[in-house]
């Protein structure tokens, strides 16, 4: 018998791997190294000193602020200068001001780079409760002192928490902007989701508003933050109809304001009757300002009344210094001027930028509008998931609109409640690119705009990767913290209990 012919068979099983295979590379290259470098970043000193780059070190001096290879020089040099003073004397000698004066001299013309106040503060400390204290032990314990090293990562998180830029203060303005914006968010939201969700309002052109709602959210980030810094601007558009409005409300009456100067020209005449020459002059400026009066335009600015305001007051000094040479040449410039310059009021421009209220409020309005939509099509899903029977039966017993919402539309939309809260949260800590444009990175006015990643960003920019891991960290740390409290208090409930 012919041997049967063996047939080779396609194993398929393993091209799963190989059409999974990208995936996870994309992943190990853009993810995981990025990650893990980010972890390991957070225990090295690492930074840039001028065209170099120091480090990563992962073990610094502690009382060193200069670069690492003049630590070194400098330290064996002290090392040596020390033993060579602590051979000088014995156990048994005392502790004297010439040996401290010695020890302050080696390190003031060797460790020229170090941090003096940190140094002699931890010196004091560590010798507070030294009683049995020489003069061979008190150069031990300065030797010990200036040639400790630390981790790294110490450093980074002392730099993180320093008490002049604290991160818990740019930790507090992302927390209050993102408050400021999800508020208004959410309630709106919940609000267009019932709304739309609801067969009985049965509203019009539901599709467009839906359509439309959801528009900011695909717009960058950047772009809305450029048209609003645009729109706020000193000259934009939202100071010019504020101008407007102000000028509509706030424009002189120039009868009433020339009546009311007249007048005052005229009391001041009969008061200096004696002054002939006085006298006639002030007749002179009051007929110049009927003539005005006579002749003022039907409708006028702000602006127009101010410039015809100044021309008045100017043109009655020089009736004023052209026909009257006597010694009372105070009064009636003073009398003009009160009554015709200080009627002149300009608009003054809002500066939205230089003010924390102002700003903050335009960071959360711009976050309000660009992700309220997507919160409303999230919301609307979970409605719209809700059994309808649910509603029917609760109309049946007599609930009212506002009864159904709050009994229940809400309880059984919290878990769809809590995973926008806990993804808008992440946001929120996330928050960079609004508040980077609309104070230009400086997190101005005082860095009361300044977020935590825009701190990142900062020691990003100066190649100060040691904080900048330990940054990164504390985003991560302080994420999944928060969140795990928003689940655990809000679905408590939902949780199956033995």
């Amino acid at each position: 018998m012919e041997k049967a012919k063996k047939h080779k068979s396609v194993q398929y099983d393993k091209w799963g791997y190989f059409f999974i295979a990208p995936f996870f590379l994309v992943y190990i290259i853009f993810s995981f190294i990025p990650l893990v470098t980010t972890f390991t970043n957070s225990f090295a000193e690492d930074y840039m000193n001028g065209l170099y780059e120091e480090g990563p070190h992962y073990r610094i001096p502690k009382y060193f602020t200069g670069v690492k290879k003049d630590w070194a020089s400098q330290m064996e040099s002290v090392e040596s200068k020390l033993d060579a003073l602590k051979d000088q004397y014995s156990k048994n000698d005392a502790l004297t001001q010439d040996v401290k004066d010695s020890v302050n001299q080696i390190l003031s013309t060797t460790a020229y780079n170090l941090d003096q106040e940190k140094y002699t503060a931890a010196l004091d400390k560590k010798l507070q409760n030294k009683i049995d204290l020489n003069a061979v032990k008190y150069i031990d314990e300065v030797e010990d002192l200036v040639l400790s090293k630390e981790s790294a990562i110490k450093k980074n998180f002392r730099t993180l928490f320093d008490k002049k830029d604290n991160m818990g203060r740019y930790f507090l303005n992302t927390i209050i902007m993102w408050i400021m914006g999800f508020v208004p968010q959410i309630l709106v939201s919940l609000l267009l989701a019932v709304w739309f969700t609801n067969t009985e309002l049965r509203l019009k052109g539901q599709q467009f508003f839906k359509t439309v709602i959801y528009m900011p959210n695909l717009i960058m980030a950047a772009t809305f933050a450029m048209l609003f810094f645009n729109l706020f601007a000193p000259t934009g558009p939202i100071n010019s109809i504020m101008r407007s409005l102000y000028e509509k409300n706030n424009t002189p009456n120039l009868s009433i304001v020339l009546t009311n100067v007249i007048s005052s020209l005229k009391g001041y005449a009969l008061e200096k009757s004696s002054d002939s020459s006085l006298v006639n002059t002030i007749s002179l400026i009051v007929n110049s300002i009927t003539e005005s009066l006579n002749n003022l335009p039907d409708k006028y600015t702000l602006t127009e009344a101010n410039t015809l305001l100044g021309k008045i007051e100017a043109s009655s000094l020089e009736l004023f210094k052209a026909n009257y040479n006597g010694l009372d040449t105070l009064n009636v410039p003073y009398i003009l001027t009160q009554n015709l310059s200080s009627n002149a009021v300009a608009y003054e421009p809002v500066r939205f930028f230089t003010s924390t209220g102002w700003t903050r409020t335009l960071v959360a309005l711009m976050n309000f509008l660009m992700w309220y939509g997507n919160t409303t099509i999230l919301l609307m899903a979970g409605v719209m998931g809700i059994d309808n029977s649910l509603f029917e039966a609760a109309r049946i017993d007599g609930a009212n609109p506002l009864q159904i919402f709050f009994k229940v539309t809400i309880p059984l939309l919290l878990p769809i409640f809590v995973y926008v809260l806990i993804t808008s949260l992440i946001g929120g800590i996330q928050m960079f690119d609004v508040p980077q444009i609309l104070s230009n990175g400086t997190g101005s006015p005082n860095r009361t705009t300044m977020t935590i990643i825009m701190k990142l960003n900062r020691h990003l920019q100066n190649k100060n990767y040691g904080p900048a891991g330990a940054t990164s960290i504390i985003i991560f740390a302080i994420t999944g913290i928060l969140s795990g409290i928003v689940y655990k208090t809000t679905m408590q409930k939902y949780q199956n209990k033995r």
